[in-house]
Order: C-alpha cells, then sequence, then structure tokens
C-alpha cells in the first residue's frame, strides 16, 4: 500500500494485466514501477490544489465545475477535505499557514484506504452470492473471515491516519500561536 500511496523511482508493484482489457482474458502478472506522478500522494495534491483554486474563484463569483476526479475524491474521502482547503483559503494572510501538502497526506492514505476497502467489500458480496449456492463452503467461509480480518485492519490504519493529521494540525496550531505569544511579547 506504500507504494501506491507514496511510490518511489525504485518502488515497482505487481498488477494483473489482461491481453483484451474489455473481455479480461488471460491476466498475466507484470511489473510496475510507481514514480512521483503515479502515487496516490502526487494526485490527491493536486486535486487539493485545483479545489483551493476553484473555491477562491467560486467566492469571486465565477462559476466553476469540478472535475470527475475532484467529485470522486470528495465522496469517497472520509475526511472534510472542502472544510479544510476552505479554511485554508479564509485564513489565508492572517498567520495561518497550512498547505496542501500538511493533508493530502492523511488523504491520499485515506481515500486508497476506502478504494480497498470498496473493493473488498465487493468481493465480500461475491463471496457470500458463491457461498449460498455451494454445498460445500467451508474455503469460502475461510476466506470470508479473512477478509473481516482485512477490513478490521484497513479501518484501524484509517483510524491511525486521522490521529497522525489530527497531531500535525494540533503541533501547527499551537506553534502559530506561540509564535503569535512571541510577536506580541517582543512588540
Amino acid at each position: 500500500m506504500d507504494t501506491i500511496v507514496f511510490g518511489g523511482e525504485s518502488d515497482t508493484l505487481k498488477t494483473y494485466v489482461c491481453d483484451e482489457p474489455s473481455l479480461r482474458i488471460s491476466p498475466s502478472i507484470r511489473s510496475k514501477a510507481f514514480k512521483r506522478e503515479d502515487t496516490m500522494l502526487y494526485k490527491v495534491a493536486q486535486v487539493i490544489e485545483s479545489l483551493a483554486q476553484k473555491i477562491v474563484q467560486e467566492n469571486a463569483g465565477d462559476e466553476v465545475v469540478l472535475t470527475a476526479a475532484e467529485k470522486d475524491l470528495l465522496t469517497k474521502s472520509s475526511i472534510p477535505i472542502l472544510k479544510l482547503i476552505s479554511l485554508n483559503a479564509g485564513l489565508k494572510g492572517h498567520g495561518v499557514k497550512y498547505t496542501a501538502e500538511d493533508y493530502a497526506e492523511s488523504l491520499a492514505f485515506d481515500y486508497t484506504v476506502g478504494y480497498l476497502d470498496s473493493l473488498i467489500g465487493f468481493i465480500y458480496q461475491a463471496l457470500s452470492n458463491l457461498e449460498y449456492v455451494q454445498i460445500e463452503g467451508e474455503v469460502i467461509k475461510n476466506f470470508k473471515t479473512e477478509i473481516r480480518n482485512i477490513k478490521k485492519m484497513l479501518f484501524n490504519e484509517r483510524i491511525k491516519a486521522f490521529d497522525r493529521l489530527n497531531t500535525l494540525l494540533s503541533v501547527k496550531e499551537r506553534t502559530r500561536q506561540i509564535e503569535k505569544m512571541v510577536m506580541i511579547s517582543f512588540a
């Protein structure tokens, strides 16, 4: 998962590739190098910057249209992205120095975990349907138990990401307060 979120020049990920993409025939495993531009972190940071520009444009009275990537990130993330971006845009120049990088990592991780969770949910539902028509379903039951454990792990990782984001924003806010106190003390 780190390769998908953060990438790196030497990072590779094994993926399934079909010889006929529309028919999904003869899948084979291939290694894909993940460069910075391929990572979720890069893509999320780009979307955040675009959303920030659109919020400023909308506040200036312009009509804006969200791209498919922007809509997708807004609907799949459990972090209030628009609120964070709006607050950042509204408070610029007032001593608040949050940037997209401050929360892009948490958003990228949250989005990736959410995407994986939805895929696992889809697989779980398909297995449940298959289990219903199977006479001997012990293998499916065991696999479903493993899927439930993976979903719990993903949930715990998402909570950890929220904790990291909260810590980061708290430290930045506390630093801003200290800077303000120091400036007032020496003024």
